[in-house]
């Protein structure tokens, strides 16, 4: 007997990682935020870090900086961060840097979903018969019970 998962990218599971722009004034003159659906500050950090951005986290906060660019990443009510972007770049480019970002993420988030299913697989006593990656790089697993 033999079960089957489908682990499917999260890039493709859940779309729409960027959804407003707020303009903000409170002590940060010149900036604006724009919500992401990213959670887990050990992954955002990791994403940025593949991204090319220096980072330093203090207090819940990523302070992060991108060509000259200075990127607050703070959580708003709901745990979510919101990138706020402090200086001159423009709502266009910091909608496709927050995109690229989340894709990157995303595949972190794949990835630990990945790495969590094998493991308790072999907790479990469960052997992996087959692993195929598809086209849209979704993994097919394989086990047998």
């Amino acid at each position: 007997m033999s079960i089957t998962l489908i682990l499917i990218p999260v890039a493709i599971a859940v779309a729409g990682a960027i959804s407003t722009r707020k303009e903000r004034s409170e002590g940060l003159p010149n900036s604006f935020s724009l919500e992401t659906r990213m959670k887990d500050e050990e992954l955002l950090e990791a994403a940025l870090r593949n991204y090319g951005c220096k980072s330093v986290t203090t207090g819940g906060t990523i302070d992060s900086t991108l060509n000259g660019t200075r990127i607050l990443f703070e959580r708003n009510e709901q745990g979510v961060f919101e990138a706020i972007f402090v200086g001159d770049i423009s709502a266009d480019h910091a909608r496709t840097f927050v995109a690229e970002l989340d894709e990157e993420y995303a595949q972190l988030v794949h990835q630990q979903v990945y790495e969590n299913l094998l493991s308790r697989a072999r907790q479990r006593g469960l052997v992996m018969e087959s692993e195929e990656v598809q086209e849209d790089n979704s993994i097919v697993l394989t086990f047998r019970v």
